[in-house]
C-alpha cells in the first residue's frame, strides 16, 4: 500500500469517527503527495462542511468535480454545501446533476426532496421521497421526510405510518419522533403527539422544531402556560425563531395578556405563512402618531374575519385626525362604505388614491392603540348595510313566506371555508365545522324560522331539505349578507366571518365555538369583549359537538318561550 493510499484511509476512518480535525489534517497530507486527488479534495469539503464552513467546502468540492465530473455523490455533497448556504437553486442544479449521472440515486431524489419540501412544494417533494424510497427501502431519513411531506399533503394516515416505519428503522432519531407526532395532531390524538415529542426532546433536548409543536400541542391541549414554557424554551435556543414567537404571541393573546401579545404578534411578517404578504406601499408605517390631516392606507392582511373584526380602528383614527383609505378584499368593498372615517374604501389590489402618507395592516392596529381588555373599542354597531338592500331582502324573505309575522327568524352557519387549496388549512377548518345533520336537535324546536347563512356548502348538503330557508345563491357581497341578517333576531354561528360581522352589527349572536379555541375569544370566556352581543358554547372535549348543540338547543328554547337567555 503507497503512502499516499494509507494517509487516505485513515483520514477516512477518523472522518467516520467523527475526528474532524484529524480527518482533515489527514486529507490535507494526501494533497501534499497529490494535489490533484480528487476524492479527498471532496471529503476535505465535507468536513469544512460539517464544521460551518460553507463557504470553504463549496470551494474544495467545486476542485473535486473540476477535476472529476462524473461522480455523482461529489455533487451530492455540493448540493449540501450550497443548500447550507441558502442558494436553494444552486443545490437543486447539483442533485438534478447527480441524477444525470446515477439515476435513482437515493440521497440525491431524497435532497431534492428537501429542497421541495421547504418551499411549499409538497407533492413534487413527496414525488422524490417516494423515488429515494424505491432505490433504498430503508432510507429512514428519507422516511422521516416522507412523514412530513404526507402531513403537509393532509394525508394523515400515511404520515403517521411513515413517521411509524421511520421510528422502527432510526428509534433513536429525534426528528422521526417528531414528524409522527405533528401527524398524530392533527389526527387529534394530542395524548399520543405529547408523548412522542417529548421522546423527541428525550433524543435531542435542543430541538427548536419540536419545541414549538409541543408547545402547540399542549394548547390544543388546553394547557397554555405550559404551552408557554416550551415556546420560551425555544426561544432561548433561536431568539429568532418566528414561527415560536408568533405562537407563543397567541397564547399571550388567548390568556387575555394584550399588550405583550400584540407586541409579539408583529413576528407574523417574519413567518413562513406571511412574510410573502408584507408591503410598505413606499411609504413609512404608521408609528401611532396623530394625523393632523395626513392620509393613512389601512389594508387588509389576512382573513375576512379579521378585518370584520380589526376595521372597528378606522373611527379612532379619523378621532386622531386621520384622513382614512382603507384597501380590503372585494367582498368586503360595498359593506365596508358604511365605515365611519373611511373617507375612501378600495379593493385590495388596487390603486388607493395619491397622498398616503403612511400606511397600516389591520391586525397592527390594536398593537399601535395599546388595546388592552378594558380599552378593547366596542362601540356597536360600526358596520351597516344600505337600506334599499334592506328592504330588498325583506322583500325577498316575504315571498318566501318568512316574513317579520310567524315567530323567530334565525340565521346558521355551520362551517367555515373548506381551504382546499391548504390540506393543513382543511384540517384546522374541520375542527370548527360542524355537519348540517348534527344540527338536528336545533332544528327540531318549535316556533323557530331558520335562514342559511352558509355560503360554502359541503357536497350532498341541502339545507332546503331539513327545513331550512336557503338564499344564499343570490347572495353576491357581505353587503348581501348584512342585509339579510338586517332582518334576523339570532344568528348562530361557528366561527367564521359571518360571525364577526353578525358582532360588528351588533346583533346577538352565538358562537359555536370549538375547544382549542383561537385566541380572540379568549380562554375561559362565555361572553367576548370585542362584542357584546355575543355568547359562546364551547366544546367540553375535542371534536365533540354534542354538548354544545344541547346547550344551545336548551338555550333556544328559552329564548322561544320569551326567557331572558343572555
Amino acid at each position: 500500500m503507497s503512502d499516499l493510499q494509507a494517509h487516505y484511509l485513515a483520514a477516512v476512518g477518523q472522518h467516520r469517527a467523527g475526528r474532524l480535525a484529524e480527518a482533515e489534517a489527514g486529507y490535507r497530507r494526501v494533497l501534499a503527495l497529490d494535489p490533484g486527488h480528487a476524492d479527498s479534495l471532496n471529503l476535505l469539503g465535507v468536513v469544512a462542511a460539517q464544521c460551518g464552513h460553507a463557504e470553504a467546502a463549496i470551494e474544495m468540492i467545486g476542485r473535486a468535480i473540476r477535476l472529476n465530473d462524473s461522480v455523482a455523490g461529489y455533487h451530492i455533497n455540493l448540493g449540501l454545501a450550497w443548500q447550507y448556504c441558502g442558494r436553494r437553486e444552486q443545490a437543486a442544479e447539483c442533485y438534478r446533476r447527480a441524477l444525470d449521472l446515477a439515476p435513482g440515486d437515493a440521497d440525491a431524489h431524497n435532497n431534492l426532496g428537501i429542497l421541495l419540501q421547504d418551499e411549499g412544494r409538497f407533492d413534487p417533494a413527496a414525488e422524490q421521497f417516494e423515488l429515494s424510497l424505491a432505490a433504498r427501502p430503508d432510507h429512514a431519513e428519507a422516511l422521516v421526510n416522507l412523514a412530513l411531506a404526507r402531513r403537509n399533503q393532509g394525508r394523515l394516515e400515511d404520515a403517521v405510518a411513515c413517521g411509524e416505519r421511520a421510528l422502527a428503522l432510526r428509534p433513536g432519531s429525534a426528528e422521526a419522533c417528531n414528524n409522527l407526532a405533528l401527524a398524530l395532531d392533527n389526527l387529534g390524538r394530542v395524548e399520543a403527539a405529547l408523548a412522542h415529542y417529548r421522546q423527541a426532546l428525550a433524543l435531542r433536548p435542543d430541538y427548536p422544531e419540536a419545541l414549538n409543536n409541543f408547545g402547540l400541542a399542549l394548547r390544543q391541549a388546553d394547557q397554555p402556560e405550559a404551552a408557554l414554557a416550551q415556546f420560551d424554551r425555544a426561544l432561548a435556543l433561536r431568539p429568532d425563531y418566528a414561527e415560536a414567537q408568533l405562537n407563543q404571541a397567541m397564547i399571550r393573546l388567548l390568556t387575555g395578556a394584550l399588550r405583550p401579545g400584540w407586541a409579539q404578534y408583529e413576528w407574523r411578517w417574519r413567518s413562513r405563512q406571511l412574510e410573502g404578504e408584507r408591503r410598505d406601499w413606499g411609504v413609512p408605517r404608521w408609528d401611532g402618531s396623530d394625523g393632523a390631516g395626513r392620509r393613512i392606507l389601512v389594508w387588509a392582511e389576512q382573513g375576512l374575519g379579521d378585518s370584520l373584526q380589526f376595521c372597528r380602528y378606522v373611527p379612532l383614527l379619523a378621532r386622531r385626525g386621520w384622513r382614512v383609505a382603507a384597501a380590503v378584499q372585494p367582498p368586503l368593498l360595498r359593506l365596508f362604505r358604511s365605515l365611519d372615517g373611511a373617507e375612501e374604501v378600495v379593493a385590495t389590489g388596487a390603486e388607493a388614491g395619491s397622498g398616503i402618507d403612511c400606511h397600516c395592516p389591520m391586525m397592527s392596529l390594536p398593537h399601535l392603540f395599546d388595546t388592552v381588555l378594558e380599552t378593547v373599542p366596542a362601540a356597536l354597531p360600526y358596520l351597516a348595510p344600505e337600506a334599499a338592500d334592506v328592504a330588498r331582502w325583506g322583500r325577498r324573505l316575504a315571498a318566501s313566506g318568512f316574513g317579520r309575522e310567524g315567530g323567530m327568524r334565525v340565521g346558521l352557519v355551520w362551517a367555515g371555508n373548506p381551504r382546499r387549496h391548504s390540506p393543513l388549512l382543511a384540517i384546522t377548518d374541520a375542527r370548527r365545522s360542524i355537519a348540517l345533520d348534527q344540527l338536528a336537535p336545533l332544528l327540531a324546536i318549535p316556533g323557530i324560522r331558520f335562514v342559511s347563512l352558509q355560503k360554502d356548502r359541503r357536497p350532498g348538503e341541502v339545507p332546503a331539505a331539513q327545513g331550512i330557508l336557503d338564499l344564499m345563491d343570490e347572495v353576491e357581497d357581505f353587503a348581501d349578507t348584512a342585509a339579510l341578517v338586517a332582518h334576523l333576531d339570532l344568528v348562530i354561528a361557528v366561527d367564521t366571518s359571518t360571525l364577526h360581522l353578525a358582532g360588528a352589527m351588533a346583533k346577538p349572536v352565538w358562537l359555536l365555538n370549538r375547544y382549542d379555541t383561537c385566541w380572540r375569544w379568549l380562554r375561559d370566556r362565555r361572553d367576548s369583549p370585542w362584542y357584546p352581543t355575543l355568547r359562546q358554547f364551547r366544546q367540553a372535549e375535542p371534536g365533540v359537538w354534542a354538548g354544545v348543540l344541547e346547550a344551545v338547543a336548551a338555550a333556544l328554547r328559552q329564548l322561544a318561550a320569551g326567557a331572558d337567555v343572555s
